[in-house]
């Protein structure tokens, strides 16, 4: 019943921690009338996916819709389960997202083993659904690439599993490859504003953690624009010198587009807490500029860079102008840095000036 359902959709929320339309909707006295009345309409919206079984909620905090149609016939299948064109306009942003993060998402010949149990593992490996490897205990290698979960079930079926541990591997499958869930952070959207959790806004290629806080694979409202400025936010609150590759995966010198139809791209950095060491090429020859709480450096377009090392509590903002998705070029190129650059060398000098300051 519509009862029931609803009284089991509220027990998986107060498990979750993905809660903030209900956090809102509890202390709804505190908002002003148009926002309450926005917050009532969003959460009896939720209520009414999970009782329409278009979703589902994951005692980890996700939720994850049942199916992935193309967009259109998301609609349509909306409209046949009793939504309304309001309703729908409500919810395609955040189904579209979920979506593409299903599409871009790599699939993962290998997991971490863990997750699983080493029953299952030893199980699966016998059965053959899992290579036999003894070397790297802490990873799995499946035996084959499985287009969904049900040929997934099928093979786990062939190989005598029952009903109960099939979904509990399939359960733990589907987190460890991020198939199908929600982890573009969207929490909330409207006509203006659209708000992200950081915890749970995840790189759409690698399924880790990003820096950045906004940029055009993200929506800023309900109707699918996309914010123009990429900001990303790096920080440590360690009080030491620490190469920035410590606390962002992949910083190498690049530089950002500029191109003859006279599209280019800025980025803008703001050191707010501590220092950080900044490489720049001009005129084939490296210069590492020292800059301080307070300081701003704009690189231009074509200009090579990158952060070199920091010095804690360290946080800078990068504000890349225009954000590069939606503008139609690559996001950055390491091609053409001086054949004398060695990163090692200019990090250990960096590392040693910043520990004196």
């Amino acid at each position: 019943s519509s009862e029931s359902s609803s009284s089991t959709w509220q027990n998986d929320k107060n498990k979750s921690r993905n809660n903030l339309v209900y956090d809102l909707y509890d202390k709804m006295y505190l908002l002003d009338e148009d926002t309450a009345k926005r917050v009532d309409y969003t959460k009896k919206l939720l209520d009414k996916l999970y009782e329409k079984g278009v979703t589902e909620s994951r005692p980890e905090g996700y939720i994850r819709f049942k199916t992935y149609h193309k967009l259109e016939r998301e609609v349509e299948y909306l409209k046949n389960e009793g939504f309304s064109d309001d309703e729908i306009q409500t919810i395609m942003p955040a189904f579209t997202q979920a979506r593409n993060v299903k599409k871009s998402g790599l699939k993962a010949l290998r997991n971490n083993s863990g997750p699983y149990g080493e029953d299952y593992v030893r199980r699966m490996k016998e059965k053959g659904i899992l290579y036999n490897n003894t070397k790297h205990g802490d990873y799995i290698w499946w035996h084959e690439l499985y287009a969904n979960t049900r040929d997934l079930y099928n093979a786990l079926k062939g190989a005598e599993f029952n009903d109960d541990e099939i979904n509990e591997i399939i359960e733990v499958y589907k987190k460890e490859n991020a198939s199908g869930y929600d982890l573009t952070g969207l929490k909330f959207a409207n006509e203006d504003l659209a708000v992200y959790s950081m915890d749970e806004k995840l790189n759409n290629w690698t399924q880790g953690k990003t820096n950045w806080l906004t940029n055009s694979t993200a929506i800023s409202s309900i109707d699918n624009k996309t914010p123009f400025v990429g900001v990303s936010l790096v920080q440590d609150d360690r009080d030491e010198t620490v190469p920035i590759s410590d606390l962002r995966e992949g910083e190498c010198l690049h530089f950002h587009p500029y191109e003859e139809n006279g599209k280019r791209q800025t980025e803008v950095y703001v050191i707010s807490s501590g220092t950080a060491a900044l490489n720049v090429v001009k005129n084939g020859k490296v210069q590492v500029l020292y800059l301080n709480e307070g300081d701003l450096a704009v690189v231009g377009a074509g200009v090579m860079h990158e952060i070199n090392s920091v010095k804690g509590e360290y946080e800078h903002i990068a504000a890349q102008v225009p954000s590069a998705f939606q503008y139609g070029f690559e996001f950055k190129s390491t091609d053409g840095a001086p054949k004398d650059y060695d990163k090692k060398l200019l990090e250990q000098e960096a590392i040693s000036k910043l520990s004196e300051k």
